[in-house]
Parts: structure tokens; C-alpha cells; sequence
């Protein structure tokens, strides 16, 4: 059942990150922005915290 949940909330902030983010590519001379797309930061935390949660209740044999 985690690992379903993690998939959908992995498809839902790529889903908007594709949809809303800008991955136009700048020419030569432009300055590129360095920031992370806010629905993949989005995505990292919430992937952390589901890891986190995992550790701190299975048993190690299941968390691995």
C-alpha cells in the first residue's frame, strides 16, 4: 500500500511540474535560472518524510 502511494504522489507533482513548470531552454548569452522546479522540491520533501515515517515504524527487514 506505500509503495502505490508513494507512486501517485510521485505522478501527481511531476504531472504539475510538466504542466506549470518552464524547461524553455535560454540561448548561449542568457542567464539560466538555477532554482528547483517547486513541484519537484515538493516531491523531495515528501518523498523524505515518507522515508522518515518508514524507518521510525517497520522493522528494519521491512524498511529495507
Amino acid at each position: 500500500m506505500l509503495r502505490e502511494e508513494q507512486k501517485v504522489h510521485c505522478f501527481y507533482f511531476m504531472d504539475l511540474a510538466f504542466l506549470e513548470g518552464n524547461y524553455e531552454l535560454k540561448e548561449e548569452g542568457e542567464k539560466r535560472t538555477a532554482d528547483p522546479d517547486m513541484y519537484i522540491s515538493s516531491l523531495a520533501s515528501d518523498l523524505l518524510h515518507f522515508e522518515g515515517l518508514m524507518a521510525e515504524f517497520l522493522p528494519f527487514s521491512r524498511y529495507q
